[in-house]
């Protein structure tokens, strides 16, 4: 499990609500997400935990009303629960996203909402985070992350290999088309394209690569290590 991933996983739904119950139910949601993804790869588990939480935060703060929404505006009732809408949203998302997982999410959101008092609030918190949720939904449904694709190796320096021991194929040759969730396109970070073979730049970034990727090395720390072994 890669801390690093963890900790931003948690920044963007926890820094705008510091609330020790509302801590409670975001920290005990990103642990479920992470379990109903663990048997899925790297990409699809980074897309499902950055969904629930886009979803957590956009849920929360329909009822705080502190920032504006990453994508679903929700008009909340007054005193609805921020608890029950973080739950809520946090179940509706991942039960679409892992429907073979529902069970486990289901006793997960029993869990959730046991802790919060029942009443108008409750029910209206639930509400809003269904709410947010299904817009979510409509939004990724469509995003190419379910698109197949065959991917050929080229040969040529520069080019994309298969490695050992397994020399197993890409894993997701298609997900540089994935809609992103902040960039308006893939493209903004290669637009100017990798450095030439011959170029410093790239022989500084293979230096870098031998140095913190080396089975033995001394120079990468331990959050690194974790981050890598995800990644």
């Amino acid at each position: 499990m890669n801390i690093a991933f963890k900790r931003f996983a948690l920044v963007f739904a926890l820094a705008p609500f510091s609330a020790a119950a509302m801590a409670d139910v975001v920290t005990d949601w990103n642990v479920t997400a992470l379990d109903a993804s663990a048997q899925t790869n790297t990409p699809v588990q980074s897309r499902a935990l950055a969904i629930t939480h886009a979803a957590v935060f956009d849920a929360v703060n329909a009822i705080a009303g502190k920032y504006k929404a990453y994508v679903a505006e929700v008009k909340a009732p007054a005193g609805a629960s921020q608890e029950a809408a973080a739950a809520a949203s946090a179940h509706a998302v991942l039960s679409w996203l892992f429907p073979t997982q529902e069970g486990m999410l289901d006793t997960a959101l029993t869990g959730s909402l046991a802790k919060v008092p029942d009443g108008a609030a409750k029910e209206d918190g639930v509400a809003v985070g269904k709410q947010v949720a299904e817009k979510y939904i409509a939004m990724r449904g469509e995003d190419g992350s379910a698109r197949k694709m065959d991917y050929t190796p080229r040969q040529g320096a520069g080019q994309w290999q298969p490695t050992v021991p397994a020399n197993a194929p890409m894993s997701a040759p298609h997900w540089a088309e994935v809609t992103p969730f902040v960039l308006k396109s893939a493209a903004e970070l290669v637009a100017k394209g990798p450095p030439a073979l011959d170029s410093a730049q790239f022989a500084k970034d293979l230096d870098e690569v031998r140095r913190l990727g080396a089975r033995d090395s001394k120079e990468r720390t331990a959050d690194q290590t974790a981050a890598a072994i995800f990644w």
